[in-house]
């Protein structure tokens, strides 16, 4: 097994270990491995939500928390937005607490993946709960995100 490989595997590891509380907690069902060259995620859904927890090789994981479209079975169409904006808008302290692009070892890997899980019980059970109120203030914050990268990409030319 080579190093990515095996990177894929502790991740797909933590994050079934550590999202486990979906399943019991929320209704989620169980879950869909998947991945395509250097990315890979673990895919939860209920009725309502969906949370996909990803990993690229050289960046840190994240987590799309994903308003899922009625009468529809996969994720087509689904509002989508993430654990950290929603962790910028309730509670700034943490929101952006990114690790950083770089290798990561397979046991910092597993840390980063059990404080996300984490982070989400804590901040996100009306998402998980199929509340997606939130979901208004997290599109301005991704277009406020949006506007100051483009603004800020202008400045540098």
């Amino acid at each position: 097994m080579n190093e990515a490989d095996r990177l894929f595997a502790e991740f797909e590891g933590a994050a079934l270990q550590h999202f486990e509380y979906l399943k019991k907690d929320y209704g989620f069902g169980d879950p869909e491995i998947g991945g395509e060259g250097i990315e890979g995620w673990v895919l939860f859904k209920n009725p309502t939500t969906a949370v996909r927890v990803m990993y690229e090789i050289g960046a840190s994981p994240w987590v799309q928390l994903l308003r899922l479209k009625p009468g529809t079975r996969g994720t087509e169409g689904a509002e989508v937005s993430s654990l950290e904006l929603l962790l910028v808008e309730r509670a700034p302290a943490l929101g952006g607490n990114e690790h950083g692009i770089g290798e990561l070892s397979a046991q910092k890997l597993a840390d980063i993946v059990a404080e996300k899980a984490r982070m989400l019980k804590v901040f996100g059970e009306d998402v998980l709960k199929g509340d997606f109120h939130v979901f208004t203030r997290l599109a301005e914050l991704a277009e406020e995100n949006r506007q100051r990268r483009e603004k800020d990409l202008l400045k540098g030319r």
